[in-house]
């Protein structure tokens, strides 16, 4: 609390305004938190900052000036200049201004140390490894990769500074993977030197969490971005989804603070927040160190990885893929309020086709792409609701809490998926009305109870518990194809979308050898005995090896077996969506 006083009366002394109705004070459990002491009426001008005491590129840019070698700079001047200011003890001068000394309060009330800051980056290893298999697993990994190149490319840039072999050696074995599992450890370490990637690290985390963009007060640039720039006093409040915040920047002296908050958020004992922007709690976790719960902005992640065919294939098929899907991976986002994308189920209805639907969705596409993808998302469900946490003395309770909703909040909203896919499914089943193959062994009373002499099935779960479903099904296409010869059989029991299906796959798709392969055990485990025992059924019309094979085809064109009970149902081709 001393140094925030500090802070505090150094930012007033230095021109800062703050609404006498409002108090920063330190909460158990949120930390530093703007409270509102009586009631405000209008939330106008609640806090004015003076820009001369703004951290920014241009500053930093001064500082640097021609000294400065590397191709491009986003952030990096500015890190390297609070690293400066933080890690080293030599006074830092910029255009006649010793800015160790003016901006000492603030930079001393900053956190003292990488742990401190509360990111991501500076957890302990088994910390880490408590996200293993979420999204914020792999953007860690990735974000620490860049960040690594952008530090040595920005210390390398520095004119007149000479690269330690400290730093060299640091890169050289990060490049070669000896960080992968000892970053943690070489992060706990003392930071006693500016340039040192730590040094850098600990800067990168502070603007992260704490910068503002530079568009706030330059509203017209364009070149600009990507900068930010930090603001003392501001900076201490927090987030809260669904605010609205305004900004004024007035005579280039102050940058005031203005909230649209209902009045009756602005009420005595209640606290003043800011917006970060609508963000999604794998932002807010490595941007800021924090995540709010039942975040209606979350999303996660499915990844996918198929060959680059597939990927090609896909966008010629009329497939929507996310822009950077490659042979690397295909990552559809799940969100909150969009729990199944679209393009996710078009994409595995395009894996599931057939080359006699080239061109084409079908519904029963659809239906087989959904079966896949739920099973996909079921597995996803178990891993996160199995997941144990392992924890030991270098594992704070606070991280364990934290990653806990992390992970719950992402294993919601898989099942959200998984519960979309199911329902979509059975809307599908209703809406078309398939053939259901249960129906046909109820209205086809002569071809069960051939199944029952052969096979001693009582009813259609003893032919899904034998294993038997799939031959009872080849069969009766068989049977459907030699309708003609049942004369005293219903022809209503026989679907001519089914009998034409098999017509067309005999007269135009030629027979292979690995066709052959396929059913010829299936086939002599049939046949002449069923012809022989039950001849009123088998033992009339085409009964040849080519004619199961011919119905393994129109299985394949027609049915869909639903993963939930095995039931299979026979969808007609004009069925399309």
């Amino acid at each position: 609390m001393e140094k925030l006083q500090e802070l505090l009366e150094w930012a007033v002394q230095n021109g800062t305004y703050i609404d006498k109705r409002i108090s920063f004070q330190e909460i158990e459990g949120r930390g530093i938190s703007a409270v509102i002491n009586s009631d405000i009426d209008s939330g106008e001008n609640l806090i004015k900052v003076p820009k001369d005491i703004f951290l920014t590129p241009d500053i930093a840019e001064s500082y640097f000036k021609s000294n400065w070698k590397a191709e491009h700079d986003r952030n990096e001047q500015l890190q390297l200049l609070l690293a400066r200011l933080k890690f080293e003890k030599e006074d830092t001068i910029v255009d006649g201004v010793n800015i160790s000394q003016k901006m000492a309060k603030y930079v001393d009330f900053l956190p003292s140390d990488g742990r401190s800051t509360g990111l991501p980056y500076f957890w302990t290893e088994e910390e880490k490894d408590l996200l293993r298999g979420t999204d914020a697993e792999v953007y860690l990994k990735t974000f620490m990769n860049a960040i690594v190149d952008e530090w040595y490319s920005a210390v390398s840039g520095l004119e007149g500074v000479a690269l330690t072999d400290d730093i060299e050696r640091f890169y050289t074995d990060y490049k070669r993977g000896d960080y992968n599992k000892g970053m943690a450890i070489f992060l706990e370490q003392k930071i006693d030197d500016w340039t040192s990637f730590p040094a850098y690290l600990w800067a990168h985390c502070i603007l992260a969490s704490r910068a503002f963009p530079c568009a706030l007060i330059d509203p017209s640039t364009t070149t600009k971005l990507h900068k930010a720039f930090l603001i003392p006093v501001l900076d201490l409040l927090n987030h809260k989804e669904q605010t609205t915040v305004s900004w004024k920047y007035q005579d280039s002296k102050f940058v005031s603070f203005n909230t649209t908050e209902d009045p009756q958020n602005l009420k005595k004992g209640h606290e003043l927040f800011n917006s970060y922007g609508d963000k999604p709690n794998d932002q807010l976790l490595l941007g800021y160190g924090f995540i709010i719960p039942d975040n209606e902005l979350d999303t996660t992640t499915l990844t996918l990885k198929v060959d680059k065919d597939t990927v090609d294939g896909a966008r010629q098929f009329g497939v929507k893929l996310p822009s950077d899907a490659s042979e690397l991976g295909i990552n559809f986002v799940l969100k909150t309020n969009d729990a199944l994308p679209e393009e996710l189920v078009d994409f595995f209805a395009y894996l599931v086709r057939l080359k006699s639907e080239d061109g084409i969705y079908t519904t029963r596409m659809k239906l087989e792409g959904l079966a896949n993808l739920r099973s996909i998302l079921d597995t996803k469900v178990n891993v996160f609701r199995n997941f144990k946490f392992i924890t030991s003395n270098r594992t704070s309770p606070d991280v364990v809490k934290l990653v806990r909703v992390y992970r719950t909040s992402h294993k919601v909203m898989f099942q959200s998926a998984l519960d979309e896919a199911l329902k979509l499914e059975k809307h599908l089943l209703k809406k078309y009305k398939p053939l259901s193959f249960k129906k046909v062994l109820k209205l086809d009373k002569t071809f069960f109870n051939s199944l029952l002499l052969t096979f001693g099935v009582m009813n259609y779960d003893d032919l899904v518990r034998k294993k038997l479903l799939d031959q009872a099904v080849l069969l009766w296409i068989v049977r459907n194809a030699n309708k003609e010869h049942y004369s005293d059989e219903d022809p209503s029991m026989f679907p001519a979308f089914i009998y034409d299906t098999f017509i067309d796959v005999k007269k135009n798709v030629p027979v292979t050898a690995e066709d052959v392969v396929e059913f010829r055990e299936i086939y002599k485990s049939l046949f002449p005995a069923l012809s022989e025992r039950i001849p009123e059924v088998y033992g009339v019309g085409d009964w040849s090896p080519r004619n199961f094979i011919v119905a393994g085809t129109v299985s394949d064109r027609l049915t869909f077996k639903r993963p939930a009970n095995s039931e299979v149902y026979f969808l007609k081709r004009e069925q399309s969506y």
